[in-house]
């Protein structure tokens, strides 16, 4: 079967060609995963460099797939490293194209791959990946791209997850010149109490500006469509201290209840 890239995916497909090091910030379901799978087979076709595609474990066989799918690349030139010591050292020496591995995995043998892999794709990156400053898998991000990747494409939604200062790492392989080192990014960003604890955030607008001109980003309704919500009530029982704690919320106006459904006699709510 002949797969073929959206329009849009084309578009992406093109900036990301034009962009080494660039933000996909794409909702989930949205289809970053065919863009950068196309993106994997031009960067060995058009610029003979290798991948590293780095995710959460349980995402390996199934982003396999998708490179098998889109992709003309065959079993032999996509390699899963995973198992053990001597297996991962005869997998590196396999001359595959891409290679398929989870963050902590990257972290241990970035250095082992062939010098040809000059692409890194980050899949999910929030997801215990390089989502943390001072995290070891972080420090293996921060020196495999100053010394062998030239590529990098970090894949989420969620680049800010919690706190501004999980976009960081990111930002700092793409342009180190915005901040300079993380702790300018920390006195540029947090609000600090009396007693050094972090009690909020600030200069969001310098996140924006750098996610704009350095990102792509596509919702799920841009794409698809506005979809219509649709409420499905369903009965749950209430202990005395949930309707407690439920009629307080109310009075406190914490909640908005449909009074279409009132409480039945056994303690039930809708």
């Amino acid at each position: 079967m002949s797969l073929t890239l959206r329009p849009d995916q084309v578009a992406d497909l093109a900036y990301l060609i034009a962009n080494p090091k660039t933000l996909l910030l794409h909702d989930p379901a949205v289809g970053k995963t065919p863009t950068v799978c196309v993106l994997m087979q031009y960067c060995w076709q058009d610029e003979g460099i290798g991948t590293a595609w780095v995710m959460p474990k349980s995402l390996l066989a199934k982003n396999k797939e998708e490179l098998l799918r889109w992709t003309v690349f065959t079993e032999e030139e996509i390699c899963i490293l995973d198992g053990t010591p001597a297996q991962i050292k005869t997998q590196v020496k396999s001359g595959a194209k891409v290679f398929l591995m989870g963050y902590r995995r990257f972290t241990l043998s970035w250095r082992d791959l062939p010098a040809y892999c000059r692409c890194l794709v980050g899949d999910e990156i929030h997801l215990n990946g390089w989502g943390g400053h001072k995290s070891q898998n972080t420090a293996a991000l921060y020196a495999a791209t100053k010394s062998q990747f030239t590529r990098y494409v970090p894949m989420t939604g969620t680049l800010v997850s919690g706190r501004l200062d999980t976009a960081y790492p990111s930002i700092h392989v793409i342009e180190p010149r915005y901040y300079g080192n993380y702790w300018g990014f920390y006195n540029f960003h947090v609000v600090e109490d009396w007693d050094g604890n972090i009690v909020g955030w600030r200069n969001e607008w310098k996140l924006k500006e750098i996610f704009r001109r350095h990102g792509l980003r596509r919702t799920f309704a841009s794409i698809y469509g506005e979809e219509a919500v649709v409420f499905q009530n369903e009965l749950c029982f209430m202990s005395d201290k949930h309707r407690t704690m439920y009629d307080k919320f109310k009075e406190l106006a914490y909640l908005e209840l449909d009074r279409a459904y009132p409480v039945d006699a056994d303690g039930c709510h809708s």
